[in-house]
């Protein structure tokens, strides 16, 4: 009688039986296929996520009239250097200007493992210092927005009164809610050298806030 069930130790009761029957091999080959593919479908869904926040340009009303529903204002793509944060809690991205409202703003994703939000609102206090000459200036968030994915929390936060062409340095900072005290991270998202790109968005990449 020939016994084709594999034994304990890895081996068949049969040995003239391959170790690796073809319907096996096939088998694991299907696995190995569908575990690729999911991963690359949950790479491309992180991506799609992160690329969102870093395209977007928040509208409220008053950015809205000149950017959604009139002719285009002008748009600066500003591109400051986040290499040293990749491996950090907090990355900064995605800063633009408009300048025609002399509107900032940004997303910090944040590791919230490592920085837990509260239950209140984004979680999180934010603020824009910016340097002009001798004098400091703090902007607060006027608008934002934040969304959770994969164990991180997106925030689109926007500052209005920022003068860009007067400005030396913009810091972007982060704080525990309603601590001030101590910021959690504080990163130089913008100086004179900094490289800035005039772009036209198309109206896929505004958001409008609901009012």
């Amino acid at each position: 009688m020939r016994i084709e069930e594999e034994g304990l130790d890895g081996y068949d009761y049969y040995e003239g039986q391959p170790k690796w029957p073809l319907r096996r091999v096939i088998k694991t080959i299907l696995y190995g296929i569908s575990a690729v593919v999911y991963a690359i479908l949950l790479i491309r869904i992180a991506t799609s996520c992160n690329s969102a926040y870093q395209n977007m340009i928040l509208l409220n009303d008053k950015a809205a009239e000149l950017y959604y529903y009139g002719n285009g204002g002008t748009v600066l793509r500003v591109d400051f250097a986040t290499e040293e944060n990749e491996e950090g809690s907090v990355i900064p991205q995605g800063a633009v200007y408009l300048a025609d409202c002399e509107n900032f703003q940004l997303t910090l994703k944040i590791r919230k493992k490592h920085l837990p939000p509260s239950s209140e609102g984004c979680g999180y206090d934010l603020e824009l210092r910016g340097l002009f000459g001798e004098e400091t200036k703090v902007f607060p968030v006027s608008y934002e927005i934040f969304e959770d994915r994969f164990g991180y929390r997106y925030v689109r936060a926007a500052f209005e009164g920022v003068e860009l062409d007067s400005a030396e340095e913009l810091v972007i900072r982060l704080y525990q809610k309603g601590d001030s005290t101590q910021p959690l991270f504080s990163y130089q998202v913008y100086t004179g050298d900094t490289y800035c790109k005039k772009i036209t968005p198309g109206k896929s990449e505004y958001q409008l806030l609901d009012s």
